[in-house]
């Protein structure tokens, strides 16, 4: 396996490409869906997305490493973070009616 090049921007485009490019699709396991519930029951609701999906099988067929998929999803949460708070910035603030 090949040292990948983790860009700093367009992470998700990056994730998207490397699993079209593997021909990798991710599909909810046996195991994956026993996970989700045991996570539900202790009080967590984590659901990934399709991108942290694509990462997960991206890592589980071998094509990329674990400190790399650390790397990658960390810079992906950051990408998201990023969105979220341009969208609120531009957002029209609202007066309040008195």
């Amino acid at each position: 396996m090949a040292a990948l090049t983790v860009p700093k921007k367009n992470v998700s485009r990056y994730i998207r490409s490397l699993a079209k490019k593997n021909c990798v699709e991710y599909t909810e396991s046996k195991l994956d869906k026993v996970a989700r519930v045991v996570t539900r029951l202790a009080g967590d609701d984590v659901k990934p997305d399709e991108v942290e999906s694509l990462l997960i099988h991206l890592r589980r067929e071998g094509f990329i490493a674990g400190s790399e998929m650390v790397i990658l999803h960390s810079r992906y949460l950051d990408e998201i973070k990023l969105k979220a708070a341009a969208k609120v910035k531009s957002e029209p603030k609202l007066l309040a009616v008195r």
